[in-house]
């Protein structure tokens, strides 16, 4: 193994002994152990066909072990870390063995969150036969496309699946659905999440990722600034080595701009929130440079099993009326011991949440008057026995991931018992009690779609896929720590433009994908004058320390209660400026002195309480009203 031919055949042969021995029939558990070895190995050597002939009999056992009811959920679950990465080494090596790119793509769906397609699709008895590759390719709707990538040690590429039926009949896939990335493998992408392999400490993404965590528990406001700047750096390297190859491929198919197009990824591509990514000027489409995500409708999906499911749930739930009773958790009142005195103590509120209580009760239908559990009512069994009855749901406080324990990741609820949370093994018990009907859940909280870390990588243990296993049709959460007055800004743009109505095609006339992706550009190019048009200013409270010329915006007040428009009412997307525009319910905003050469201060000093705090890029400037708080991806 280290570099000694005569030594690496030697344990070649030791590991392919081993599996004499410990079959699947006899210790399928070792065997799926000593396969991964065996098949890395093999696969470094370039012995494709070996690969392919070892693990198609280990992903047959794991197949096994994860349909079997009667193992336990830990034995399961390890199973699927062992099988962990090996569906992309399965599926390169049969393409280099010159099997057809449908037996890769089958390959793939067959490794990838396997433990949550079996819990959609049934284990058992119940649990069907394996899709083919033209049934995983019919379920992307026609005009949209799903785009499929895989890396290995040898390199990688991606399947870019155009959906609807050729005119032939069978939706097939083939050598031209296969996209080539040079310059992106599998020791690449760990390096640029986790910095290069001979360095003990994690630098890279996730190096900048934890001293963002460090600082905000040290409550230092400098440090979004340096992890903005390294999340940049790492989506500009993946829109060059992914996203602009897949772009380029999506026009050359004829896609129309902002076609919805489904990502199905890996667990390590899916550490970072793709649609951010950059991808260069597109003159066909007479698109300048932007994001993949300003481009298309970007959705993503842990596996075709999924998608399938999802797009089934919303379905049924138009068929069943389209009902839009809203569950909302807000700023649940969570008592920790100092940790200095020890004595109880309400941990970190969130200062909008009255803001986000009154947004949410002015975009609800008549006759559908929300639930809303704030504070101390926003327990986690109060939210379990609630969220039966619920369409949709819209949590807003502290959410938490646990790479190393990922089950265990959470929505923290109300209460003094740390253990007695909304975590990822509590919703999922909620879906073997056939408990929810949800045909959206909005997660605004720190984490809550971060997946990809743990052992189980490809797995997606997290609390997305908690919900679709639960029983939800689709999911709003976000890649990392938010700041709670973009996360507010997010979601009253979102809730504002988002129609769940079924159009004629069964379609909702404006869904959960196109909603994220017109407040994300909204908030990218909301300006400081324009939040002066939107919401009342009022005077600086008695006491309050900030720096003269600061302008202090009552969120819970917005200028013209026209903004809100009911669920069920279309919402246009309007171009920038555009919503903007003075209607007769809206007060015009106070006078401000114009903008000055250069902004050097961030526009937004902060919140307190429900009030948004601007202030002017340098010591007795004026405030810049062209100036944009939120333009950088951390915010959306």
């Amino acid at each position: 193994l280290s570099g000694d031919r005569e030594a690496l055949a030697l344990a070649l042969e030791g590991w392919r002994a081993a599996l004499e021995v410990r079959t699947t029939e006899a210790a399928p558990d070792l065997h799926l152990q000593t396969a991964r070895s065996l098949a890395r190995r093999l696969f470094d050597e370039g012995a494709y066909p070996e690969v392919v002939s070892v693990l198609d009999v280990a992903l047959g056992a794991t197949r096994a072990i994860l349909s079997d009811p009667k193992k336990a959920r830990d034995a399961r679950e390890q199973a699927a870390e062992r099988a962990s990465g090996l569906a992309g080494l399965r599926a390169w090596a049969g393409l280099e063995t010159g099997e057809p790119a449908a037996a890769a793509l089958e390959a793939l769906e067959l490794g990838r969150a396997r433990l949550l397609a079996l819990a959609l699709a049934g284990t058992g008895e119940d649990a069907p036969a394996p899709r083919t590759a033209s049934q995983l390719r019919a379920a992307i709707p026609s005009g949209a496309a799903a785009v499929v990538p895989f890396a290995t040690p040898a390199g990688a590429k991606a399947f870019v699946l155009r959906g609807g039926l050729p005119a032939g009949g069978a939706a097939a896939v083939d050598e031209a659905d296969l996209l080539d990335l040079p310059g992106l493998d599998e020791a690449g992408l760990r390096e640029l999440l986790y910095g290069p392999a001979d360095e003990r400490a994690i630098t890279g993404y996730l190096g900048a990722y934890n001293r963002l965590q460090e600082g905000i528990a040290e409550k230092d406001p400098g440090a979004f600034s340096p992890f903005a700047a390294a999340a940049q750096a790492a989506l500009a390297r993946l829109g060059d080595l992914l996203l602009a190859p897949a772009d380029a491929r999506l026009r050359a198919l004829g896609l129309a701009p902002g076609a919805p197009v489904v990502l199905l990824l890996p667990g390590l591509l899916s550490v970072l929130p793709l649609a951010a990514a950059p991808v260069p000027a597109a003159p066909d489409l007479g698109r300048p440079a932007e994001s993949f995500g300003d481009r298309w409708t970007v959705s993503l999906a842990p596996c075709f099993e999924a998608l399938i499911a999802a797009r089934d749930r919303a379905a049924a739930w138009a068929a069943e009326g389209a009902r839009t009773r809203l569950l909302a958790a807000l700023d649940p009142a969570v008592i920790r011991p100092d940790p200095e005195t020890g004595r109880p103590e309400r941990h970190a509120p969130l200062a909008l949440a009255a803001a986000e209580d009154a947004l949410l009760r002015r975009r609800a239908r008549p006759g559908e008057a929300p639930v809303v559990l704030r504070g101390a009512e926003a327990t986690a069994a109060a939210l379990l026995a609630a969220l039966p009855r619920a369409d949709l749901f819209h949590y807003s406080g502290h959410g938490s991931y646990k790479p190393g324990r990922p089950r265990d990741s959470q929505l923290v609820t109300a209460g003094d018992d740390p253990d007695d949370v909304l975590t990822v093994a509590r919703l999922v018990e909620a879906h073997e009690r056939g408990a929810l009907r949800l045909r959206l859940a909005i997660l605004s909280g720190c984490e809550t779609n971060l997946v990809g870390l743990s052992r189980t990588q490809d797995e997606f243990v997290g609390l997305p896929a908690a919900f679709l296993e639960a029983g939800a049709a689709a999911v709003l959460a976000s890649h990392w720590p938010v700041l709670d007055h973009a996360a507010f800004l997010f979601a009253r743009r979102f809730h504002e433009v988002l129609d769940l109505a079924p159009g004629p095609g069964g379609e909702p006339a404006f869904g959960p994908a196109p909603a994220a992706r017109e407040a994300a550009r909204w908030l990218r190019e909301l300006t400081v004058g324009e939040l002066l048009d939107l919401f009342e200013t009022v005077p600086q409270p008695a006491g309050a320390e900030a720096p003269a010329g600061c302008a202090w915006l009552e969120l819970s007040r917005p200028r013209g209660a026209a903004h809100i428009r009911p669920t069920g009412v279309q919402a246009e997307p309007l171009h920038h400026g555009a919503f903007l525009k003075k209607g007769p319910e809206m007060k015009a905003r106070d006078p401000v002195p114009s903008r000055p050469a250069s902004p050097r201060r961030d526009p937004v000093l902060g919140t307190s309480g429900t009030r948004l705090v601007l202030q002017p890029p340098a010591h007795g400037a004026p405030l810049d009203l062209d100036a944009k708080p939120y333009a950088n991806p951390v915010h959306w």
